[in-house]
């Protein structure tokens, strides 16, 4: 009978070689990168839909101010670049910014109006906020005052 022995000194020695740890880096680093960029989408998704809602809820806001007819006048929301505004004709102003990189699309400036008392809009108006060159919302509104977004 043969037996096989291992030599005490041998050059079988216990670890991994260079190319294992290698290998093995570079797939956690395949894991990570991808990791990253979902991470990123899902942040940018949740940013452009809370800016989305909370202008959506500045239009309900003016929307119920000239339906209440507060002080005695009309209320809108002027869209902008980067930003909106909640006015009315006698001159009250508020301005909130949106988040980073979120914009209006296609135009510079948006502007919807609501009759008092009634709380209609004055024009049906669709706007787009959003990423340049990515993710976007489309908000409508319609003469009868509802808000919607797509």
């Amino acid at each position: 009978m043969i037996k096989l022995r291992l030599p005490i000194n041998s050059k079988f020695r216990r670890g991994f070689t260079m190319i294992e740890l290698l290998v093995t880096i570079g797939i956690l680093g395949a894991i990570a990168a991808v990791g990253i960029s979902s991470y990123q989408a899902m942040k940018n998704s949740t940013a452009l839909n809370n800016a989305v809602q909370e202008l959506a809820g500045a239009l309900r806001m003016a929307q119920n101010q000239s339906a209440t007819s507060q002080g005695g006048v009309a209320h809108g929301v002027r869209v902008e670049t980067d930003h909106y505004v909640l006015f009315n004709p006698s001159g009250d102003v508020r301005s909130l910014t949106f988040s980073n990189g979120i914009n209006l699309i296609g135009t510079s400036s948006v502007s919807v109006q609501f009759e008092r008392l009634s709380g209609r809009a004055l024009a049906a108006t669709n706007f787009t906020v959003g990423f340049n060159g990515g993710r976007q919302k489309q908000i409508a509104v319609q003469t009868n005052g509802v808000i919607t977004i797509n």
